[in-house]
């Protein structure tokens, strides 16, 4: 236990698991937590002096440990593996301790192995801190406000791609949730601050000492990573690093958030530095700014039930490759403000659209292609088996195979010079790999093994050395099956077998009941219950020369291997290249499959104000709804050449529970962010001017846990956008002002309204069932506000005491809000409905509420 010890003192923060011959064992806490987790016995190992103490123990086969591994991972646990760094017959033999050392940290942000990671979203790193963490230390105690700035990095290691920016502590959950990182490192200082703890408790946690976190630390890890130079006086005097580049300009604090990053994955790989592409700048400037609580509101990631499906991401994601199922989650996350690239996005999705026939053909390869960009990145990171070796071969095929039939078709169709040299462009970066391809194809056998420790995997006649040590091994297992017929002649024992396994070797396993038959000159290595197991001088022999023989095949393919691996690294530009490429084809291809299948339209992108949307639809209430209803909105519309001062900026929509209205709201925002992000959309025509922002304030619960009721949760909510938002943005809110009295609320709703129109100039749908608002809007008497705001409700015919709702959106004002025949269908009993409308009678004949 003295070794387990030493090590664990080590890593105190992590799983250690202990190899003990073909087991890894845990031991006190930890195997009582991983015991739970694992869902494995916990037992107790007996230690001391007489095995007087026990220690909980318990453990698991070395065979099934990535199963167990991938178990803790996904609970957010840190684990250290402690393998056996020298043959176990040696350490015996000189009488010690097996030499043991801890040869991997594995944390749920530096896995790269493609069994632990989901295909269709990176494996980010995060780190954040905050702004001139790098001149002073900080106290827990700080309290940070919503101006305070923070520099934030993160990092995905099974792809090599590094992004840096700066935010405000107000926006800090919003970057986090964009980035959905499966790991944030922190230090401790950091943690224990109450307004950061309450920011990152759904998010997997690893802290380290507030020293790794200073500049002196992270800066010599950013100069090792990317052989520079970089000084601090010098970053100091010039406030940052700069190349030239808009994406390679870093302030100090970018620097020391990226580089805490790199000191804390090139300590997880043991001190080796892993291929990364440049640190990028990430810039809000370029993409749709769409906060926390409109990305739950509207559902596009996960559902308000924590699910997948039904989400908008659930409904678009119909990728074929694992690049394009990431590139479309980016899209989803990330929409552009940029409309040459909205455009150029559009663009190719019309092609394939136009071109079903080139569309299918090309989906059939796809389907086929192997994770391009993550096998090219273990070959980089040495990580990578024969496998990821065949995966680039064969997907690289496939890629020279779309492009032929792209240069086919091209020819032939003549599309529009737009989209022609947007095609082209894309098809030229399909680069061509024959050369490469020649090499694999002639090297390594049809479905070789993950690891190269399994061997077997190079091609027969690729290299006369190997055939001929190969040769020589196979030769030594026929003098194996010699060997054990003379035994088994000369002792008349024919149950008698030569078996190998790892800890033992060869051995010649006999039945217990013929021990008298065993010769004297059989060195006695094992008894079991039915059966004992000898050596003899020859099988020894013989032993060591197979094991020669396989030591010299397996090092020879590895070698070959590596040679393999260097020439696929020297096309590795050109690969990552064509993974890129192949994923925006993925992308495209499904978009524009979509949009045929489910009648979407091409939007069209401006810089205007205006938004026109005909006969909308939600993307995902149309899929599991009969008949949905479309309904139109038209905010701002320039193509009448009104008078400015006559657009419409607000809608004030009124109508009963279950009437349409908050899927409405939620259909237009959404249909914004598919146009934004690069994608046909669900209505007959839509044309919308660029929105930098999108706002929901829709469906708000308590937060018990911040001590904040339901009404406070939409109150703050509704501040963020009132502060927030611009004459760009696009807002909708629904039933602001409802968790308080009567006439608060429609004051504060009156109030928001009016903010809205005359201060942020905002597009805004705005839901509500104060219908007395609709009165008092239009008898304001500032006429600006007043003449931006029109007011629309929701059809209800009424037939025989019994309610149907059209959802269909007309301009009016409803007069009722139908929440007594809501409890109705809810079931509430008779005599309380009874009660209830007496009730409701008598309010509307005396008019106590207003």
């Amino acid at each position: 236990m003295a070794q387990y010890n030493h090590f664990k003192s080590l890593y105190p923060d992590a799983i250690l698991l202990f190899k003990l011959g073909d087991f890894y064992e845990l031991f006190n806490q930890d195997a009582i937590e991983s015991s739970k987790i694992l869902n494995i016995t916990l037992t107790t190992k007996r230690i001391g002096e007489n095995k007087s103490m026990g220690i909980p123990m318990c453990g698991f086969p070395t065979h099934s440990s990535d199963i167990h591994i991938e178990k803790l991972i996904k609970v957010g646990k840190t684990i250290a593996i402690c393998d056996q760094v020298e043959d176990a017959r040696e350490a015996k033999k000189n009488g010690r301790v097996i030499k043991r050392e801890v040869v991997r940290v594995i944390t749920p942000g530096t896995i790269f192995e493609e069994r632990f990671l989901k295909s269709s979203q990176n494996n980010y790193l995060c780190n954040f801190l905050p702004v001139n963490y790098h001149q002073k230390d900080f106290s827990n105690q700080v309290l940070y406000n919503n101006t305070s700035r923070f520099s934030i990095s993160w990092l995905d290691l099974s792809t090599g791609y590094f992004y840096t920016t700066e935010t405000t502590y107000d926006n800090l959950l919003s970057e986090l949730t964009r980035i959905s990182p499966n790991e944030i490192l922190l230090p401790k200082s950091l943690i224990e601050n109450p307004s950061i703890s309450k920011l990152i408790k759904s998010f997997n946690i690893s802290t380290e000492s507030d020293e790794i976190f200073k500049i002196k630390n992270t800066l010599s890890k950013f100069n090792e990573t990317y052989n520079l130079n970089l000084n601090y006086n010098q970053l100091i005097n010039s406030n940052g690093f700069f190349d030239g580049t808009s994406e390679r300009n870093f302030s100090i604090d970018e620097l020391n958030s990226s580089g805490s990053i790199l000191n804390y994955v090139i300590n997880t790989q043991m001190g080796n530095i892993p291929h990364l592409y440049p640190l990028k700048k990430f810039s809000s400037s370029n993409t749709m700014s769409i906060d926390f609580s409109t990305m739950q509101s509207l559902e596009i990631i996960k559902t308000l039930q924590n699910q997948k499906k039904g989400t908008i991401l659930d409904c678009l994601d119909k990728t074929l490759t694992s690049s394009g199922s990431r590139l479309l989650y980016s899209r989803i996350q990330s929409p552009s403000l940029n409309i040459n690239e909205i455009n150029n996005r559009l663009n190719l999705i019309e092609f394939f659209y136009e071109n079903l026939d080139i569309t299918k053909e090309i989906r059939k390869l796809l389907v086929r292609c192997l994770d391009l960009e993550r096998c090219l990145q273990r070959v980089y990171i040495s990580k990578a088996g024969p496998r990821d070796l065949s995966g680039i071969g064969s997907t690289l095929a496939i890629s020279m195979e779309i492009k032929r039939i792209l240069d086919e078709r091209i020819k032939k169709l003549k599309p529009t010079p737009q989209i022609n040299n947007l095609v082209e462009n894309i098809n030229n970066k399909l680069n061509d790999f024959k050369q490469l391809l020649l090499y694999l194809s002639s090297a390594l056998v049809d479905n070789p093994p993950f690891n190269t420790s399994d061997g077997n995997f190079i091609e027969k006649g690729y290299s006369k050395e190997l055939d001929n040590t190969i040769k020589a091994r196979d030769n030594s297992k026929e003098l194996v099956q010699e060997i054990q017929k003379k035994y088994r002649d000369q002792l008349s024992l024919p149950s008698l077998k030569i078996k190998h396994n790892q800890i033992i070797g060869y051995y010649f396993e006999i039945q217990s009941t013929f021990k008298n038959k065993i010769p004297s000159n059989f060195i006695h290595v094992q008894t079991l219950l039915s059966h004992m197991r000898f050596k003899s001088e020859d099988l020894l022999k013989l032993e060591d020369e197979i094991n020669i023989s396989v030591s010299k095949a397996l090092e020879i393919e590895i070698g070959l291997f590596n040679q393999l691996c260097k020439l696929t690294l020297s096309f590795g530009d050109q690969i990552k290249e064509t993974s890129d490429v192949l994923s925006i084809i993925d992308v495209s291809t499904t978009l524009a499959l979509i949009a045929k299948e489910r009648l979407y339209v091409k939007p069209i992108i401006n810089e205007t104000k205006s938004l026109k949307v005909i006969n909308g639809r939600h993307p995902t209430v149309e899929l599991v709804t009969k008949n949905f209803i479309s309904n139109d909105l038209v905010l701002n519309d320039d193509s009448n050449n009104h008078e400015k001062e006559d657009e419409t900026l607000l809608w004030l929509i009124t109508g009963p529970n279950m009437g349409g209205k908050s899927t409405f709201l939620r259909q237009n925002a959404i249909i914004i962010l598919m146009a934004q992000m690069g994608s046909y959309v669900p209505a007959d025509y839509a044309e919308i001017g660029i929105v930098d922002q999108i706002f929901s304030r829709v469906g708000s619960s308590d937060d018990l846990s911040n001590d904040r009721s339901t009404f406070m949760v939409e109150m703050v909510e509704t501040a963020q956008i009132l502060k927030k938002a611009t004459d760009k943005s696009f807002v909708i809110m629904d039933e602001v002002g409802r968790g308080t009295s009567t006439l608060d609320g429609i004051s504060i709703a009156q109030s928001v309204i009016e903010h809205l129109v005359s201060d942020n100039k905002s597009r805004t749908l705005f839901a509500t069932h104060y219908h007395e608002l609709t009165k008092k809007l239009n008898q304001e008497q500032d006429q600006f506000i007043s003449k931006k705001i029109k007011n629309y409700c929701c059809i209800i015919k009424e037939h025989q005491g019994e309610i149907l709702f059209a959802h269909k959106i007309i301009p009016g004002i409803a007069n009722k809000s139908y929440g007594i025949y809501c409890a109705k269908l809810a079931n509430l009993p008779e005599k309380v409905l009874n009660r209830a409308n007496s009730i409701l009678t008598n309010l509307e004949n005396n008019n106590k509420l207003f």
